[in-house]
């Protein structure tokens, strides 16, 4: 289980923003992904996701509190289930990971331009699903790609940020129908995670980060849709939870704990992307081996 200890609140004074920072978070990031997807690859190892969050939360040292009058997140099982989070910037995807215990991401194909290394080795580990937007939105199709990355993933579970756009504002925008559509028709249950100060650790578009931020969350139960009879009293439960989760996350008088998340990979990486990727390797090298005898 991950470890809680009521210690004082650290004060709100943040750590200034670096260039050095956000080498560390942009090349320390794509180190250890591709180090882990080596293990991966080679040995089998599973936690690829997770193990990369919690060593670019490391080089960062970011530090967690989470919120005393909240439910724990419960990640030692495989079952399906969408975590509903706030979308601030680039350091949702280290930090909402490594809280979630290497979830995989509902992203825009447009973020493997920005973060090539990590995206795309993610991918053939089933840690990111890749969508583009369209009008309308095919949820047939979506939902068949989130809910055959959750088979394939090593947690079972998905990231979502329904708000659907980034949303730095001290409160939270309404929610899009479209992913929560989706939970309610297939039955997946959603739970509701807020962090607070994720905008202050990566500033992408200064290309600078911070060192030291404290991250403090808040979450919902779990929102089961089997429960509700029609999908409007669902959206109405979820919308509920989301705007309690966000005020509980951004009350400063709310007493909070730190918090050490888990890093317990709950199964081993699928094979499916992998074994593709070792045969186009071994093929590449005999190449290159062919190439330099002749």
């Amino acid at each position: 289980m991950a470890e809680e200890r009521d210690e004082p609140a650290p004060p709100a004074k943040l750590p200034p923003l670096t260039t050095w920072g956000f080498a560390l978070f942009y090349f320390g990031s794509a180190y250890w992904t591709a180090w882990n997807f080596a293990m991966a690859v080679f040995f089998g190892a599973a936690g690829c996701p997770v193990k990369m969050y919690k060593r670019t939360c490391d080089l960062l040292d970011v530090k967690f509190r989470k919120r005393n009058d909240c439910p724990a997140l419960d990640l030692a099982n495989v079952n399906p289930r969408f975590f509903l989070c706030n979308h601030r910037g680039w350091g949702d995807f280290t930090i909402d990971g490594r809280l979630t215990g290497g979830a995989s991401y509902l992203s825009r194909s447009l973020v493997l331009v920005a973060l090539p290394v990590q995206c795309g080795l993610m991918w053939i580990l089933h840690g990111i699903i890749f969508f583009k937007r369209t009008r309308p939105v095919n949820l047939e199709h979506l939902g068949n790609l989130l809910c055959d990355s959750m088979a394939n993933s090593e947690t079972g579970k998905c990231i979502i940020f329904p708000e659907g756009t980034r949303n730095t504002e001290p409160k939270g925008k309404p929610l899009k129908r479209g992913t929560l559509s989706i939970a309610y028709s297939r039955k997946i249950p959603c739970q509701v995670l807020i962090s607070t100060n994720k905008e202050f650790v990566v500033n992408e578009a200064q290309m600078k980060a911070r060192q030291g931020v404290t991250v403090t969350f808040a979450t919902s139960g779990v929102i089961d849709p089997s429960k509700y009879e029609t999908e409007a009293k669902f959206f109405e439960e979820i919308d509920q939870e989301w705007a309690k989760t966000w005020q509980l996350a951004y009350d400063e008088a709310a007493p909070s704990k730190e918090y050490h998340p888990d890093i317990i990979p709950v199964r081993g990486p699928s094979t499916e992307r992998l074994n593709v990727f070792r045969a186009a390797a071994a093929a590449s090298a005999a190449v290159v081996a062919a190439a330099a005898i002749c």
